[in-house]
């Protein structure tokens, strides 16, 4: 992984992940936003992105690095969102 890469992992508000998407889905994540991190306007999006979906702790946020050699050389990356404990208890309460 390059220094570059690094540097923006120690921005992003959220940590990241070696699973694969199938393994994250499989596990109740959903996707929230894909991106590539060679542009700085997309990169600096999905950071808002991850802070607005865990601010209020209803959601975990993970990065996941490129899936293909390709997306890996291209810079995508994705978020996938989970809903947390809380906001399972929440809906539990609310009959949803």
């Amino acid at each position: 992984m390059d220094s570059e890469i690094r540097k923006q992992l120690d921005v992003m508000p959220c940590r990241t992940t070696d699973k694969t998407i199938a393994e994250l889905e499989s596990e109740g994540w959903e996707s929230l936003y894909s991106f590539h991190h060679t542009i700085p306007e997309q990169f600096q999006d999905a950071c808002k992105r991850a802070e607005q979906a865990t601010a209020s702790g209803l959601y975990e946020v993970v990065l996941v690095l490129g899936q293909t050699e390709l997306e890996k050389k291209d810079g995508v990356q994705y978020l996938y969102k989970r809903k947390t404990e809380k906001l399972l208890s929440l809906e539990k309460q609310h009959g949803h």
